[in-house]
């Protein structure tokens, strides 16, 4: 088997992408005046001794640019869900509303850019380290394809090289789009 046959079998590229994609979805959820639904839809509640989405259990409507309102299925849950959102730590001002939960997103100040940025910095940090960690991953597969299949140090050298090409690539893309959004917010 060739070596390049050999790295596209193992689907390093496509490992390496999931990390990516999670990385933008995660680097999306800040914007500059607007904070995405999806950081308090995918919240998850303790809901009878289960983890489940806040979507699940909620209609979440945007009311305005700055405000978010969240129908709950279950009204006996309110305080639960208003505990998990204050502990996302994103300063947000939460109301009632009878029995509708209330969510206003102040104007962004520099000091609150200055926290985005922090988190995601640390967004950034994370996904290097999962990318890290896949090739760390692979490294092993193939010091294992080396103990089973006899393979020339040269070809093994080629694997290792073209792994950290790879690795390499990937953590530039993510740089990439890190300084692009850092760019923005502090705009």
């Amino acid at each position: 088997m060739n070596i390049l046959e050999y790295i596209n079998k193992l689907n390093i590229k496509k490992k390496m992408e999931s990390c990516l994609n999670n990385f933008k979805k995660n680097i999306n959820k800040f914007n500059i005046n607007f904070l995405d639904s999806s950081i308090i839809s995918n919240l998850l509640i303790n809901y009878y001794n289960k983890k489940i989405f806040l979507y699940k259990l909620s209609k979440i409507s945007i009311e305005k640019k700055n405000c978010f309102r969240i129908c709950l299925f279950d009204k006996t849950i309110k305080n639960i869900v208003k505990k998990s959102i204050l502990s996302l730590n994103l300063n947000l001002n939460i109301n009632e509303d009878k029995d509708d939960i209330l969510i206003f997103i102040p104007p962004l100040t520099e000091e609150k850019r200055y926290y985005f940025i922090k988190l995601l910095k640390k967004e950034f940090e994370l996904s290097k380290i999962s990318i890290r960690n896949v090739r760390k991953y692979f490294k092993n597969k193939i010091k294992l394809l080396i103990k089973n299949i006899n393979i020339s140090k040269d070809e093994e050298n080629k694997l290792n090289f073209l792994l950290q090409k790879i690795t390499n690539l990937y953590i530039n893309n993510l740089n990439i789009l890190f300084l692009k959004k850092k760019d923005f917010l502090k705009k």
